[in-house]
C-alpha cells in the first residue's frame, strides 16, 4: 500500500489519480523461500523481499530505481540467475534513460549499459531469460542473459526511424572494464531478430512476447 503522501506527492507532479498506486512489475524467486518483488510505488520505484511461507515482507523496502520502471506503462523485463537481478528497464523519472544492469550492492557499483543510442534507442523491453551453457553441453561456459525487445532504428536508405526487434545477451561473470568501460558491460551484443510473418515470410516488426524450447533432456541450443 502507497502511504497517501507519496500519493499526493505524485499527483502535484501531474500524475492521474490511477498512476499512483504501486503497480509490481517484477516478482522473482530469489531463493528456495524467499521472492523479490518491485513495483512503481506511485513514480518512485521501490524493492522488497517476500518470505514464501507467510507472504510477508521479511527486509525493509528499498529503491528500486534502476530496476524497475516509474510508470506503469513502461515496458520492462527481469530475470535472476544465481540469486542476483538483471534488470532492464529505464533509470530516471522521464524514462528516457534505459538501462540493462547487474543489481548488486550500490546503484553505483552495478554493471550496466552506456547512456547511447548506440547501445539502446528507445527499446520496449519485452522478455529476460537466464541461460547455462551446460544446458547444450558447454560445461565451462559462463551463464548467459538474454533480453528481448524492440528499439528505434534508422532505416539504411533513409531517415526514417523504424522498430526493429532484437536480442541482447551478456555473461553472468562480467566484471566490466578496467581502464575503458568501466562499470559498463564489455560482454554485451546486440543483434536483430528475424521473426517471420504467416504471409509471404514477412518480418515482425513488434516483437510481443518469447519463449525458450528445451528438449526432454534439457540438452539442446539456445
Amino acid at each position: 500500500m502507497v502511504p497517501e503522501a507519496h500519493r499526493q506527492n505524485c499527483r502535484k507532479k501531474g500524475k492521474k489519480e490511477d498512476e499512483c498506486h504501486n503497480f509490481v512489475q517484477i516478482l522473482a524467486i530469489a531463493n528456495a523461500s524467499h521472492l523479490l518483488t518491485c513495483g512503481t510505488f506511485a513514480f518512485d520505484p521501490k524493492c522488497g523481499v517476500i518470505a514464501v511461507s507467510s507472504f510477508q515482507q521479511v527486509e525493509r523496502i528499498e529503491s528500486g530505481r534502476g530496476k524497475c520502471p516509474f510508470e506503469p506503462a513502461q515496458r520492462s523485463a527481469a530475470v535472476m540467475a544465481g540469486g542476483v537481478l538483471y534488470a532492464a528497464t529505464v533509470k530516471n523519472y522521464l524514462g528516457t534513460e534505459p538501462i540493462i544492469s547487474r543489481a548488486v550492492g550500490r546503484a553505483e557499483d552495478w554493471i550496466r549499459t552506456e547512456t547511447l543510442p548506440s547501445w539502446l534507442n528507445a527499446p520496449a523491453f519485452v522478455a529476460a531469460v537466464a541461460l547455462r551453457p551446460a544446458e547444450w553441453g558447454d560445461e565451462d561456459g559462463d551463464d548467459e542473459i538474454y533480453f528481448f525487445f524492440t528499439e528505434m532504428s534508422r532505416a539504411f536508405d533513409s531517415y526514417e526511424r523504424i522498430q526493429v526487434p532484437r536480442v541482447a545477451r551478456v555473461c553472468a561473470g562480467d566484471l566490466g572494464g578496467r581502464k575503458t568501460l568501466q562499470q559498463r558491460w564489455t560482454t554485451f551484443l546486440k543483434a536483430d531478430l528475424l521473426c517471420p510473418g504467416p504471409e509471404h515470410g514477412r518480418a515482425s516488426s513488434v516483437l510481443q512476447d518469447m519463449a525458450i524450447l528445451r528438449l526432454e533432456t534439457g540438452v539442446g541450443t539456445p
